[in-house]
């Protein structure tokens, strides 16, 4: 599980050119039924939440100081690809009992 005050860093690919950003990742607050992150580029920030009691629609933007470039689709992408990267870390994939190496 995560704790507060652990970071890391993501690495996004903008949707439509090779551009890459980095961003750091730090968990702000953690409870039984949410996880808070603040996302950082430069002097741009974030937050977001994953609310780990909902089945659907777990993740929110609670505060940003930035716009997004692009039109909805591309925005969304980039959302989502940013959720993915912190689920990724948060809950890496397991290999099955049954592989071996």
């Amino acid at each position: 599980m995560i704790l507060v005050g652990e970071k890391f860093e993501i690495i996004i690919q903008r949707f439509g050119d090779s551009k890459k950003f980095k961003m750091k990742v730090e968990c702000i607050y953690v409870s039984e039924q949410v996880l808070r992150f603040k996302i950082t580029g430069g002097q741009k920030e974030m937050i977001m939440e994953k609310l780990l009691l909902k089945k659907t629609n777990q993740w929110k933007i609670t505060k940003m100081n930035f716009q997004f470039e692009g039109d909805d689709k591309t925005i969304a992408l980039a959302i989502m690809n940013i959720q993915d990267r912190i689920e990724y870390y948060i809950n890496p994939p397991t290999k099955p009992n049954w592989y071996k190496e």
